[in-house]
C-alpha cells in the first residue's frame, strides 16, 4: 500500500469537510498508509486549544482583499 504523510493543512481541511458524502477521510485511510509527524499533532493540538468563540479564525482579515 503507498504511503502518505499527512501535514496540518490536510487534515485541517479534512475536518472541515467531514460531514460531506462520501467523507474523504476515511476513503484515503483505506487506501493509504498515513503517516502523521509529531509536529502536526503538536500544532493540531495548538490549534483545537484556540478560544475562538467569535469563529475568527476561519474568516479573512478585513484589510486582505478578497
Amino acid at each position: 500500500m503507498p504511503g502518505l504523510v499527512a501535514d496540518t493543512s490536510a487534515l485541517v481541511s479534512f475536518g472541515i469537510v467531514s460531514n460531506s458524502t462520501p467523507n474523504p477521510f476515511p476513503l484515503c485511510l483505506d487506501d493509504y498508509d498515513v503517516f502523521v509527524p509529531d509536529e502536526v499533532i503538536e500544532k493540531l493540538q495548538e490549534i483545537v486549544s484556540f478560544d475562538d468563540n467569535r469563529r475568527c479564525c476561519g474568516r479573512p482579515h478585513p484589510t486582505f482583499p478578497t
